[in-house]
């Protein structure tokens, strides 16, 4: 049954204030902030079908094709194969942050790889845009 405030959002603070983002323990009161109806495939489906004509977000688990696709993606070197040697546009962070930022007021922006805008070299980014192929981040 849907709620009338649906989805439900929390505020940040409280949020981030009850499970801190670098500590990956879960609370003690094992609480969670969950907005999303989670459905089963098997059993929800229907739910979700009408969740989804009435354009509202959910969430689905047990889904055959998805974990299908995560087995096939999971295989080795099946991600080599997909995406060959050709470089592709990733972020790089030493901690669990990927920060967000605006250009600040008079910059001016040279021209990068693929054709994209990137900082001047003065002007980094904490988490710098670069290319790499899949073998040079993919864990072994």
């Amino acid at each position: 049954i849907r709620q009338k405030n649906y989805p439900y959002a929390w505020n940040l603070l409280k949020v981030l204030n009850h499970w801190q983002p670098d500590d990956p323990t879960l609370p003690e009161d094992r609480k969670v902030f969950q907005g999303l109806c989670i459905f089963d495939y098997e059993r929800d489906y229907d739910k979700a079908i009408n969740y989804r004509r009435k354009e509202l977000p959910f969430v689905v688990v047990n889904d055959p094709q998805a974990k299908e696709t995560a087995k096939r993606w999971n295989a080795p070197g099946y991600m080599e194969q997909m995406l060959g040697g050709v470089k592709h546009r990733a972020e790089y962070s030493e901690s669990n942050h990927f920060l967000y930022w605006n250009k600040p007021r008079g910059f001016k922006p040279e021209k990068g790889r693929f054709g994209r805008r990137r900082m001047n070299g003065d002007r980094n980014p904490l988490h710098a845009p670069s290319a790499e192929e899949i073998k040079d981040w993919k864990e072994p």
